[in-house]
Order: C-alpha cells, then sequence, then structure tokens
C-alpha cells in the first residue's frame, strides 16, 4: 500500500476498528492484515521507547526493502545489494587555495613579517625570524642532496628547532614524520625502519642522526622553491599500535590545507579568525599537534609549552598567566578535568576565549563548568588520524546536547551498515568519513589499506569502525 499506517499504544484506527488485533506487552507489535487486494501494516509501539519519526523512518525502511524485491529478481537478489536509503550522489568539493603548508605560512610571512609567531622556552620569533630559521635547514638539507618526496624524523625538544625543521622539512619538499622525545627505543626503531626514513634530525645525542644545530649553520636563508604535488606527503603519523605494530598514516598537503582552509564555510577559520595567541599542548607525534602548529598559517601566535610544562599543572599556570593566550585544544578531557582541580589553573580558564576538547567522549559535567563563563565558545572535535585530525567540530551550546556536529568543509560523514549501504536517520551503524580530508592510506600496509580506505562513487572513504547515529537535523 501507498500508505503505511501508524498509530501510538492500543490506539487502533477507526477504519480497522473491526479488525481482530492482539493486545500484547511488547516494545513493539507488527501486524501484516491482507484484504485481498491490499497489504495493511500496523505497527504498535511503546512511545516511550520509541518516538513516532523513528516508527515512520522504520516503516519507510521496510517499503523500500519489500519494493526492491518486487522489483527485482528473488533468485538473484542479495541482501547485500539491498538498500534503506539512497546513496547521495551530488557531493561536491571546492578546490583548496595555496595547498601546500609552507606555502601559506611563507604568505603569513610577508603580510605580518614583525609579528610574533613563536613564544617558546628557548626563544620568542616573529614571523620573518621563525621564516628564516627554516629556511636555513630546508637549504641545508637540499645542499646534503635530500631528494623531494623523501621521508624526515624529526626528533626535538618542544621549542623553537622544533617548529623551525618541521617548516623546513616541509619546505625542502619533503615529509615529516615526528616522534615523541620519550619514546622507548623500540618504538623509535620500529618507526625508522617502517617509514623508510631518509634523515632522522634530531640534538645531537642520537646516533645517526643530523645534529639541527649542524644545518641551522647554513647561511642561505632565503625560501627554496622546490616543485611537489598537492598529494605529495607533508607528514605521517604513527597511530598508538593498540593492535598491533603502529601504523603510519600518509597525509598529504591538500589533506591539511583543506582542513585549515579559509572558506566562509570552515568551521575552524571561523574560530581561528577571533584568535590571537594559542597555547600548545599536544604532543607532536599526536596528529593533534596540527591544531597548535597550523594557526601559524593564520597569523596567530603559537605558545609552545615545553617538555616540562605540559606534564607539570604548576609550570602551565605560571605559563598561562605569563603569556594569556586566548586558545587552547585540549586532547584528553578527563585529564583537563583534573587540571581544573588546580586552583592556579583554574582561575585563568575564564581568560580564553575558545577551548576545543576531543581525543576521547567529552564528559557533560565538564562541559557544563566550561560553559558557566559566558565569554567562552567550547568545541567538540572528533576525527580519526586517517580523516586528518578532525572530520566534525561542533560550538556546544548546551551540555545536555553533545554530538559532534556536522562534516567540516569538503568532508562527508555519513552512516553505513555492514555492506556499506546507507542506513536511514537515527539508526546506528559505523561511519564512514570521506572527501578531501581521507589520507592515502597506511605507508608499507597495502592489505590493511584496501581493508579501510574504499571508493564510493569515485569519492575516498575511510571506515572509521567507531558507531553513530545522524540526528534528524544532520
Amino acid at each position: 500500500s501507498d500508505e503505511m499506517i501508524i498509530h501510538g499504544n492500543n490506539y487502533i484506527p477507526q477504519d480497522l476498528a473491526g479488525v481482530d488485533m492482539v493486545t500484547v506487552e511488547s516494545k513493539i507489535n507488527l501486524a501484516v492484515y491482507d484484504d485481498g487486494d491490499e497489504f495493511n501494516v500496523i505497527l504498535e509501539y511503546n512511545d516511550q521507547l520509541y518516538s513516532e519519526d523513528y516508527v515512520k523512518i522504520f516503516l519507510e525502511s521496510m517499503k523500500k526493502i519489500l519494493s526492491q524485491f518486487l522489483e527485482n529478481d528473488v533468485d538473484s537478489c542479495r541482501i547485500c545489494d539491498v538498500t534503506l536509503r539512497d546513496d547521495d550522489e551530488s557531493h561536491e568539493f571546492s578546490e583548496v587555495e595555496i595547498p601546500f603548508i609552507h606555502k601559506r605560512f611563507e604568505k603569513q610571512v610577508e603580510e605580518t613579517p614583525e609579528n610574533v609567531a613563536l613564544v617558546a622556552s628557548d626563544a620568542t620569533l616573529t614571523y620573518g625570524e621563525l621564516n628564516r630559521k627554516a629556511n636555513r635547514v630546508a637549504n641545508a638539507l637540499i645542499n646534503k642532496g635530500i631528494r623531494p618526496n623523501s621521508n624526515v624524523l624529526v626528533m626535538l625538544p618542544r621549542g623553537t628547532n622544533l617548529i623551525s625543521t618541521i617548516l623546513g622539512v616541509l619546505k625542502a619538499g619533503c615529509a615529516f614524520i615526528p616522534i615523541d622525545i620519550n619514546y622507548p627505543k623500540g618504538r623509535i626503531d620500529y618507526i625508522f625502519e617502517n617509514s623508510q626514513a631518509d634523515y632522522l634530525i634530531a640534538d645531537g645525542k642520537i646516533e645517526n642522526s643530523i645534529d639541527v644545530e649542524e644545518l641551522l649553520k647554513e647561511e642561505n636563508a632565503s625560501n627554496p622553491q622546490v616543485e611537489i604535488n598537492p598529494d605529495d606527503l607533508a607528514y605521517m603519523i604513527y597511530t598508538s599500535g593498540s593492535t598491533g605494530n603502529p601504523k603510519g598514516v600518509m597525509t598529504s598537503h591538500k589533506n591539511i590545507t583543506n582542513l585549515f582552509s579559509k572558506s566562509e564555510d570552515s568551521v575552524i577559520y571561523k574560530a581561528y579568525s577571533k584568535m590571537k595567541k594559542t597555547l600548545a599542548l599536544s604532543t607532536v607525534s599526536f596528529d593533534a599537534f596540527l591544531l597548535d602548529f597550523m594557526p601559524l598559517t593564520f597569523g596567530l601566535a603559537v605558545v609552545l609549552a615545553n617538555d616540562s610544562e605540559i606534564k607539570n599543572i604548576k609550570e602551565l599556570a605560571e605559563l598561562v598567566e605569563r603569556e594569556k593566550p586566548d586558545s587552547l585544544t585540549f586532547t584528553a578531557p578527563s585529564r583537563f578535568k583534573q587540571y581544573l582541580e588546580y586552583e592556579e589553573f583554574a582561575k585563568l580558564v575564564p581568560n580564553f576565549r575558545y577551548i576545543g576538547v576531543g581525543g576521547e567522549m567529552v564528559p557533560q559535567d565538564l562541559i557544563a563548568r566550561l560553559l558557566k563563563y559566558p565569554d567562552l565558545e567550547v568545541y567538540n572535535i572528533y576525527g580519526p588520524t586517517e580523516t586528518t585530525v578532525t572530520c566534525n567540530t561542533h560550538k556546544i551550546t548546551s551540555a545536555d546536547n553533545i554530538t559532534v556536529g556536522k562534516a567540516l568543509h569538503n568532508c562527508i560523514t555519513e552512516v553505513r551498515d555492514i555492506d556499506a549501504k546507507l542506513v536511514p536517520s537515527g539508526v546506528m551503524g559505523e561511519l564512514y568519513i570521506g572527501g578531501n580530508g581521507v589520507a592515502r592510506g597506511y605507508y608499507n600496509m597495502e592489505e590493511k589499506t584496501k581493508e579501510t580506505f574504499i571508493k564510493i562513487n569515485d569519492i575516498p572513504y575511510y571506515r572509521s569502525g567507531d558507531y553513530a547515529i545522524e540526528l534528524p537535523d544532520g
């Protein structure tokens, strides 16, 4: 029938009052009646468990399934080919402007050469000074014979040399692979071997490494001009490896510059445009570090907490008091709650204008506390490393309604079933993430890449393995 009848608990529509209904004490009761001309499908449901909208979606899905069986040859129609919701093939992606990280930075240098770019424990550098220091690293590497698209490990303490080296590696047309200086030797050795790195840049204390101070003796401080492609690697982040060896996620310049696009519909751009100075706390070996690093392409000053300050709440509070940053991203909300127990830090929180939280489920009580400050904007950040830091970022306005929001600029987030078919709104399934943020795959792991990086309608997708539900508002 074109119309399926829906009614609440124990209510029988008038035109079916003569039908012998059996009322049962259950969550849901589906009855199908054949009157010879058509089927009437009647659904009784407990409205304390299900909304009318959800029940309508369920019945519409039934109708769609039955229609597909009727329209196709039953003998050849497979369950995995049945769809509950048609794919949207109208996705359009806009071009990424200046699709190279270092070129974005150089453009910012031209605009604000004398503005403070980086505040670290060893020095404070303007945009011009940071650019010249990065150029020395890049030109020194080029003089050593490094080829574009080489992989370079970077293992340095949190200071100006770290940021200069990362920029220098990018300017040399290479991909940087950040390693936390506290990593165990076995993990470092595995990453070195798996990444097939050409160089390891360190502070002179690591065997077979290049001393960063040697690179900085280079006299040529001009911008190098190296030809690379937007799809070439910018960095590789090695995931935690909780289910085996760490996987090197290959992320391109285009992936990153898309996320940090200056498009008017970009949530991140709108947030950054309100900031002046950001506090960088994320570990360099975690992809959230890009949220601390990329503000350098927006003209912000980055306050880089050193290796001691990111662990010692007293020292961190002193840094915040001294530098007065107006924004930060925290990837461990549970630890952030602990920090708020320290009075000297807690009293400084109202001075922030933006706080992003992610990396794990966001506690409601943390959000409720932060929302008490009227001038503070709080954002929930979600996204696997494989989709370039974040694919969904949502400004939270109520502790009672915490979601990850809609997909970001040039991103797609869809809920699909076990056969990669779209499921209706309100139905739980696996979150598939598509668009310009999807990485190229795992380095030297072809089979694993094929499992999780796929194409749908010629668009790259990543199977997140996370369960999700799409709300009616998207």
